[in-house]
């Protein structure tokens, strides 16, 4: 991203669209990880589908270059390694600035209200993720889904120019 569009700037919206199984999560890990342990730039993010273990497992196995199928290898000493890996990566995750919420069912509202909160109490954010659209809860459930992800896509373009961050949203196609 950063060679083949000079990185993200600070008041970019990006709306990441893909189907089921396309890697849009791998990309918003890979994100946080560059943003959050490389970068040492506070992430907020967003996981309205995925429990908190699970990105952290994501942001770690790949951080530590090791897949499920190494910590689970009968390969002598490859497991030892692989845990070894994982286990350094962990820690540096614990200790970073990355922030994930994964409340299941937040509105565009209370998404908005949070990013602020947290870029307040932070001094600002390196980005703003969320995993994804429309998993975002409705306003107003007489809303068909067009507008709802029309409203959310405007409040979160908004957020980008008001916190003076990027802010990257997963949709599913």
């Amino acid at each position: 991203i950063d060679s083949a569009f000079g990185g993200f700037n600070n008041t970019d919206f990006i709306v990441v669209g893909g189907r089921p199984g396309m890697g849009k999560t791998m990309f918003s890990t890979t994100v946080t990880e560059t943003v959050g342990l490389k970068n040492k730039k506070p992430v907020l993010f967003f996981s309205l589908e995925m429990p908190v273990e699970q990105i952290s497992e994501r942001v770690a196995f790949h951080r530590a270059r090791v897949s499920k199928e190494d910590l689970l290898s009968k390969v002598s000493g490859k497991m030892d390694e692989a845990w070894g890996k994982v286990s350094h990566c962990m820690k540096e995750f614990i200790d970073s600035p990355i922030y994930i919420n994964d409340k299941p069912s937040l509105s565009v509202h209370q998404v908005r209200a949070e990013a602020r909160r947290m870029s307040k109490k932070l001094g600002g954010l390196g980005v703003v993720i969320v995993d994804y659209l429309q998993k975002i809860k409705k306003s107003n459930p007489r809303l068909q889904n067009n507008e709802h992800i029309s409203e959310c896509s405007a409040a979160m373009a908004t957020l980008s120019r008001d916190l003076r961050c990027p802010v990257v949203v997963l949709a599913q196609l």
